[in-house]
């Protein structure tokens, strides 16, 4: 039972990562309530029970806290179901459950609610029908059946034959529901004429709302991602544009939507080896994703300020440091929404498809009540994501170092990004090098360290190999590329290869398993939306590639200062592995620290000890040269 809810989960994530961007946005069907707004004097006698444990709900969902709001929607959908109701009342509470199900990774609830609607809805409900149908395609499409899904959204098709101009619109989501399943299925050929198709049929709508824009966005971004796979680098570019373009009249040229998309149109630019354009929109991109990180931070210690300190500022300094904006990101005219994240949450499942971008692909903490001492860059182990160095990052922002984590590509917010969605070693490694060169430039005399942990610390080894003039020292946690179990993990790879090289397929399971016995620490990895657990046959050998390379480059370190530590108790990664590595490395200014009762991770998921804390701090003063306060 738990294997199956662990490849149910990994199933469901592995889909929406690519759904993010390929659909079209959510509006109110006709017949589709919205919950009531809280009442702050409480609710009325006259309220109907269910109502008020929708009413309940309303806030936890809002918050992405899921797992709360759901026992308060099966509340409600028990309620209705004991009460003389309207089928209307009851379709309402189903979908909210329905819904909530599909944001916690449970497709199988989901479409058992999704199901019951059905079976309520009257035969001359066109638009509902429609919809219903392709919410069941969803929970086929997050299980990775996509047949079934494809099948469900012709049986939508087939009843918008004959549909009038008002259901113009339900018809073109289908077309861009269906073109979506051939995308996630590497079938690019025959999605992009069926994004194309969901477009013109919009045209047809003469919608032009901001749904609609909206929608128009979604297309370009899915047929640009479309194009990148296939190599086709002037249609992508062409169609990033359109994104770039929508995206700044819908949230205007600093937001993290645009961010994104200055990003796609760096990749693509140097992709045709125009690198000085791709440089300026990376610069550009970098910019508005620093914004993001000052504004979160701003929020954060908003309650914190003492009297006649300005955190605001101070923390405007510390994350821009001399950096200026660059030049054209003022806005000419006044966006048509003015928060792009309030799209996220809208009690329709397909929002999963639509939902606009949630973070940055990098991710600050610094305390700005605390001298700043210097800047550790942070990169992730394989299948995790930036925010799995939270709570390390924050003990220690408490000592003064700022910590700069990024999602690798291919990882965390970047399964978002259709088109850059998957592995790419060299797209890290440029990311890398432009934002660390930007950070050395906005922060001069501030020592910056790289620090990596597993797939991670092997690529923190090679950028310190590469860039020894960028990096003040490297911190590296079982950087080896000797696994146990390795030889088991390369038949599944040579199956999987052999049947379809670019069809992911499970590895996170066992890589937890092996990584931690901790429950707490199984929870958090496996329970991170975030994460990524299914890789292809392809990305997989890219990532044992990689590794491969690791001895020719610790040989090359031949002056940065070194630390790197091994778990004990690691099941994951061989101690004598990274033992051998360690010794390998020319420079003589290292350190090998064996973690007693240590298993696979040493920083992420919390797992760092007070010990290992402290020593690192000490490690990082005494090789930087920073004073103490």
């Amino acid at each position: 039972m738990r294997s199956c809810q662990r490849k149910a989960a990994v199933a469901f994530w592995a889909a929406l990562a690519a759904l993010a961007w390929a659909c079209a946005v959510n509006c109110a069907l006709p017949g589709q309530l919205q919950a009531a707004p809280s009442d702050s004097t409480g609710p009325s006698a006259s309220t109907p029970s269910w109502q008020v444990l929708l009413d309940r709900a309303e806030a936890p969902y809002q918050a992405g806290n899921y797992s709360d709001a759901r026992p308060l929607y099966e509340q409600a959908v028990q309620a209705v179901n004991v009460t003389d109701v309207a089928p209307q009342d009851r379709i309402h509470c189903l979908r909210y459950l329905a819904d909530c199900y599909c944001r916690l990774n449970q497709p199988e609830q989901a479409l058992a609610q999704f199901e019951q609607v059905g079976a309520l809805l009257s035969v001359e409900d066109l638009d509902n029908r429609v919809e219903n149908l392709n919410h069941e395609a969803l929970c086929f499409g997050l299980r990775l059946e996509y047949d079934k899904a494809q099948s469900l959204c012709r049986s939508a098709l087939k009843l918008c034959t004959d549909t009038k101009p008002e259901h113009l619109w339900q018809l073109a989501r289908t077309q861009a529901h269906r073109a979506y399943f051939d995308y996630m299925r590497g079938k690019y050929e025959s999605a992009i004429p069926g994004f194309q198709q969901a477009e013109r049929t919009l045209d047809e709508s003469a919608r032009c709302d901001m749904l609609a824009t909206v929608f128009r966005q979604k297309m370009a971004f899915a047929q640009a991602g479309s194009y990148y796979h296939l190599r086709r680098f002037d249609d992508s570019y062409q169609q990033f544009k359109r994104v770039y373009d929508l995206d700044v009249r819908l949230f205007g040229k600093t937001d993290l939507q645009t961010g994104w998309a200055m990003l796609a149109l760096s990749d693509v630019l140097e992709k045709t080896n125009q690198h000085q354009q791709a440089e300026e929109w990376y610069r550009k991109s970098v910019y508005t994703f620093r914004k993001f990180n000052r504004d979160r931070l701003c929020r954060e210690f908003a309650s914190q300020a003492a009297a006649g300190v300005d955190l605001q500022n101070r923390i405007n300094s510390y994350v821009f440091g001399n950096s200026s904006a660059p030049a054209d990101l003022e806005d000419t005219q006044e966006p048509l929404c003015k928060d792009s994240l309030a799209l996220v949450n809208t009690h329709d499942p397909r929002s999963l498809y639509a939902r606009p971008f949630t973070d940055a692909p990098g991710r600050v903490w610094l305390n700005p009540l605390v001298k700043q001492r210097g800047v550790v860059i942070a990169i992730h182990g394989l299948s995790l994501e930036h925010s799995s160095y939270d709570a390390f990052a924050k003990q220690l922002a408490e000592s003064g170092f700022c910590t700069v984590a990024f999602d690798m590509r291919g990882f965390g917010a970047y399964r978002q990004a259709l088109g850059a969605e998957q592995l790419d070693f060299d797209g890290c490694m440029r990311d890398l090098r432009l934002v660390v060169n930007a950070i050395k430039s906005d922060h001069p005399g501030k020592p910056l360290f790289i620090l990596g942990e597993s797939m991670g610390g092997a690529i923190a080894l090679q950028f310190a190999a590469q860039h020894p003039q960028l990096v003040d020292g490297l911190i590296a946690s079982v950087p080896a590329g000797k696994r146990f179990k390795q030889g088991r993990m390369a038949v599944r790879v040579t199956i999987h290869f052999l049947e379809n090289r670019t069809r992911p397929f499970d590895i996170g399971t066992d890589v937890i398993d092996q990584a931690t016995h901790d429950p707490r620490v199984k929870r958090a990895w496996a329970g991170d939306p975030k994460t990524r657990s299914l890789l292809s046959p392809r990305e997989l050998l890219a990532f044992q590639s990689m590794l491969n390379r690791n001895l020719e480059y610790a040989r090359q370190i031949k002056s940065t200062p070194v630390i790197i530590f091994q778990g004990v108790s690691d099941e994951l990664v061989k101690p004598e592995a990274t033992y051998d590595l360690f010794r390998a490395i020319s420079c003589r200014d290292k350190s090998f620290v064996m973690v007693g009762n240590a298993e696979h991770l040493i920083f992420e998921e919390g797992c760092f000890t007070p010990a290992v804390l402290k020593g690192l701090v000490a490690w990082m003063e005494s090789h930087a040269r920073v004073p103490a306060d």
